[in-house]
């Protein structure tokens, strides 16, 4: 008689040990069933006694009794929840992202990923508490739920906290070397964010109002300590004189390279297109003979011709079309041309570099200078101020009548002479590409006032 082996559990059974696992982690038993049906098993199993053996066809008859079972027993799991906000699905347009995800599974079920992971990070046995960490002392639970002193706006309280500790600053060293004109690697998102966050009047009146209470300064720590990120940030900065102004110092700090960068490209860029243009023997030939052209079509052999044409005589010239409504003077002119001179259509080589300068305006780079220069006169004045504040904290009343001396001795001084070095060499750059526009209006007989970028446009 060949020797029976007997099955184990159901829910010990290798076959089904994989959507146990799925139970473990918390997934729904009609989403269990679905992956058994598509595995091809049957999905009746789960509604058996999991602490039996699978019945064989003869012991199903007697078995049913107990199909129930296993619901009652199987403890209930506990999963984390995800507290997101979910779409109506009649709401989805049929190509929408979601309407063409319906097609795949819309769980874990499928893809790789550990599943004693999961069910570790994220499930837990109703009755049983987490393990990780250690037991909270005796009252530090309520010392969570410490309520903070409010003295400004929610939001703004809450939105600026948020963004503080983004940052990661101890709020009175930053005062400090806010105060110095010192305040490190700020970027200018950083710097713009801290400015939108200094007290106005009416919070500083209502911290002002709440701190006077204190009686002394240990008192008046602790109501410091009471208070939210955003407020402690604020009373740090209410420490400094003139913050705001100070921090646009810095705020130009932080943005000094990366305008005087653009200027400077623009100014090459500029200098480059106006070069390329005037040195360009193929254009002056292709302008020619665009007059010989036209002076054929608007005189007779006796009649005197123009002597001149503008840049956007060409643009006309494409516009004219020929009595077979078809030819344009310009197309004509190109055939005149590759019979004549064919090099002559090869011009857009030599233009390459004029592309940039259509969208630069030359007036407009002088009014970018100009804001540098006025924003640095601003600096200018702060360092003064610092050198000579520094100076008196140290007992020196002789003030340095040499004012790159003076601004030597402080870091955001230091910063000053080295942007004015700067913005004096890009001066002289803009200066003379300006010139070199003017000077290629005139060459071209164009009027002097037109803007660089018109001219620029029409050319290419």
């Amino acid at each position: 008689t060949p020797t029976v082996t007997k099955r184990p559990p159901i829910r010990e059974d290798p076959e089904f040990a994989k959507y146990f696992k799925m139970l473990s982690m918390g997934l729904p038993m009609g989403a269990v069933k679905q992956a058994m049906t598509r595995d091809g098993m049957d999905p009746s199993v789960m509604d058996m006694d999991h602490d039996k053996p699978l019945a064989t066809p003869d012991e199903k008859e007697t078995g049913t009794a107990s199909a129930t079972a296993a619901k009652k027993k199987s403890p209930k799991v506990l999963r984390k929840k995800l507290f997101w906000t979910s779409i109506d699905k009649s709401k989805l347009d049929k190509d929408s992202l979601w309407a063409q995800a319906q097609q795949d599974s819309q769980n874990l079920e499928g893809l790789d990923y550990d599943m004693d992971e999961f069910a570790t990070l994220f499930t837990q046995q109703n009755g049983k508490k987490g393990t990780s960490g250690k037991s909270p002392a005796p009252g530090a639970q309520k010392r969570k739920k410490k309520a903070l002193v409010q003295l400004i706006d929610g939001r703004r309280e809450m939105n600026g906290s948020i963004l503080l500790r983004k940052f990661k600053h101890d709020y009175k060293q930053l005062a400090k070397d806010l105060d110095n004109l010192d305040v490190g690697d700020m970027d200018e998102n950083e710097v713009k964010a801290h400015m939108k966050l200094l007290p106005t009047k009416d919070e500083v009146k209502k911290i002002d109002e709440y701190l006077a209470k204190a009686n002394s300064e240990s008192e008046k720590e602790e109501a410091i300590a009471k208070l939210g990120d955003c407020e402690k940030y604020m009373v740090a900065m209410m420490s400094v004189d003139e913050a705001a102004k100070k921090f646009e110092c810095m705020l130009y700090r932080s943005q000094f390279e990366g305008r005087v960068g653009e200027l400077e490209a623009e100014v090459k860029d500029l200098k480059e297109a106006c070069s390329c243009v005037r040195g360009s023997e193929r254009l002056r030939k292709l302008l020619v003979f665009a007059l010989r052209l036209g002076n054929t079509l608007n005189t007779s052999e006796s009649g005197e011709g123009a002597s001149a044409i503008t840049l956007d005589s060409l643009l006309k010239m494409h516009e004219a079309k020929a009595f077979d409504k078809q030819t344009s003077v310009l197309h004509y002119l190109v055939s005149i041309i590759e019979k004549n001179d064919k090099d002559v259509l090869s011009v857009k080589e030599d233009l390459e570099p004029a592309k940039k300068a259509e969208r630069i305006v030359a007036e407009s780079l002088k009014k970018s200078l100009e804001d540098l220069s006025d924003g640095l006169d601003a600096i200018n004045d702060m360092g003064m101020e610092e050198a000579q504040r520094q100076a008196e904290a140290k007992g020196d009343k002789n003030v340095l009548a040499d004012v790159n001396a003076v601004l030597k001795q402080t870091n955001i001084g230091q910063f000053a002479l080295s942007a004015d070095t700067r913005l004096k060499q890009l001066s002289g750059e803009l200066d003379d590409a300006v010139e070199a526009c003017s000077g290629l209006l005139k060459y071209f007989g164009e009027d002097a006032v037109m803007p660089s970028d018109v001219f620029f446009s029409t050319l290419n």
